[in-house]
């Protein structure tokens, strides 16, 4: 325990990040390999339209989240400020 986490956790993590690491760096020559393996322009062009798609389907999921969990934070903070601060009786706001 040296900064806080167990050994098996820092190198499960540190594989975790080797192997993310090591995946971004050849999947930017699929197409490349693909072209060399012969496969056709169609094919090539499908995977990088494809691998565009699912990118942004990931992030308007996540965007849509975020959204949501910000709806969350205000109205909890609409209701905190409608306890604390509470007008007294009488008071005509204008």
């Amino acid at each position: 325990m040296k900064w806080g986490i167990e050994r098996n956790t820092g190198a499960a993590a540190g594989a975790m990040f080797l192997l993310a690491l090591g995946e971004n760096l050849w999947i930017r020559f699929l197409p490349k390999y693909l072209e060399a393996l012969g496969a056709p322009v169609l094919a090539i062009g499908a995977y990088g339209s494809t691998e565009d798609f699912l990118d942004a389907v990931y992030q308007i999921r996540q965007g849509f989240s975020m959204v949501r969990a910000q709806v969350q934070v205000a109205r909890v903070r609409s209701e905190v400020k409608g306890l604390l601060f509470k007008p007294k009786k009488g008071f005509v706001h204008t």
